[in-house]
């Protein structure tokens, strides 16, 4: 106490201390604040570029599930064609017919 009574230029040291010191917090919360809105903002880019390349990979995928079920009925269809026109129910004829067309 009889330090501070004795001179004052003891407590301007401290304030001005003080006053440097907070300004070097404030300065880093700010420079830390940046780089998170930063970081943000490379990693949403990131994230919008994955999203495209993965929405890209399930609209092709898409087509080719969608391709593989038309084959698929096409299929369908003409396994029961062949089955109906059998002479013998049940069984798939040994020996097909000549096209006579060609």
């Amino acid at each position: 106490m009889l330090n501070i009574i004795k001179g004052s230029g003891t407590i301007k040291f401290f304030f001005k201390s003080l006053k440097i010191f907070l300004d070097n917090k404030q300065h880093h919360l700010v420079l830390q604040t940046t780089n998170l809105v930063l970081d943000n903002t490379r990693h949403n880019q990131e994230f919008k570029i994955q999203t495209e390349i993965l929405n890209d990979s399930l609209d092709m995928l898409s087509s080719k599930v969608d391709s593989l079920c038309t084959h698929n009925k096409m299929l369908e269809t003409q396994i029961s064609q062949v089955a109906s026109s059998s002479q013998t129910s049940g069984f798939f004829p040994s020996q097909p017919k000549a096209n006579p067309k060609g």
